[in-house]
């Protein structure tokens, strides 16, 4: 079967190189699940923000009364959809996880700050056709990355049940696997030599709901505001890389 029956074509603003990209059919799937992952994740955060969870006519979720209590623990798990930025490769493909203990203070009735220590998986992954002059190429790029992350929130009290607020993380990168496959072979690239930054920053959007007393849902947007690797270490591409992800999940409060 000719190869563009089972790809779509990606039109791209740089064709004057006498490049063209196509979509695997594969890919397309994929894009699909990822579609059908935020879809869910939506209706998921719409549920709990509307308050599904009603006691005697009253939604259980109201628990930021300032009155009442000002200090919270916390235990996170949420799953990721990544991609890095400069990496020549789009789309949020890199699906991950992220766990980790936080603590929220509520230091006025409208303002609460959230904080904690995160470990969260990150990175890249990309599987297409390429046609050039040169001939067809299969290509696959994978990037697994892993990171130690501390989140400085400020977030505002909606009706003593949401949060909704923007802060800065600080990433500590610890390790990181980066492999690509072509019909010459497969390549796994050296981490010391194609090194990452083992300090950056990001900005952190929040959007949070409280399903019942104990219970929230969230839905996070990270992106890089430093760059995780120089352009003179990179496998791919030709500047400075950043990470950009989305997280989904829930946190038990105590």
């Amino acid at each position: 079967m000719d190869h563009h029956k089972r790809c779509r074509r990606l039109i791209m603003f740089n064709d004057y190189f006498s490049v063209r990209v196509l979509i695997p059919a594969e890919g397309i799937k994929q894009l699909q699940c990822i579609m059908k992952y935020f879809l869910i994740s939506f209706l998921m955060f719409w549920l709990g923000a509307n308050g599904v969870t009603v006691a005697q006519g009253k939604n259980t979720g109201n628990i930021f009364r300032y009155e009442d209590k000002r200090f919270f623990g916390s235990i996170g798990f949420a799953g990721v959809a990544s991609q890095v930025d400069g990496d020549m490769y789009g789309g949020y493909r890199k699906l991950g996880l992220t766990a980790g203990p936080s603590v929220l203070v509520q230091f006025h009735r409208n303002w609460v700050l959230q904080t904690g220590v995160w470990y969260t998986q990150k990175g890249s992954r990309d599987g297409r056709l390429t046609g050039s002059d040169l001939g067809t190429t299969i290509e696959k790029y994978k990037l697994n990355l892993h990171y130690i992350d501390v989140p400085v929130i400020v977030n505002y009290v909606f009706k003593e049940t949401y949060l909704f607020g923007a802060g800065l993380a600080y990433n500590a990168y610890f390790s990181s696997k980066e492999v690509s496959e072509t019909m010459n072979g497969t390549r796994i690239y050296d981490p010391g030599e194609f090194r990452f930054n083992r300090h950056s920053a990001e900005l952190v959007l929040n959007a949070a709901a409280m399903a019942n007393k104990n219970l929230m849902l969230y839905l996070r947007h990270h992106i890089s505001i430093t760059a995780i690797r120089d352009y003179r270490y990179t496998a791919t591409g030709t500047g400075n890389q950043f990470n950009r992800y989305f997280t989904f999940g829930f946190a038990y409060l105590f």
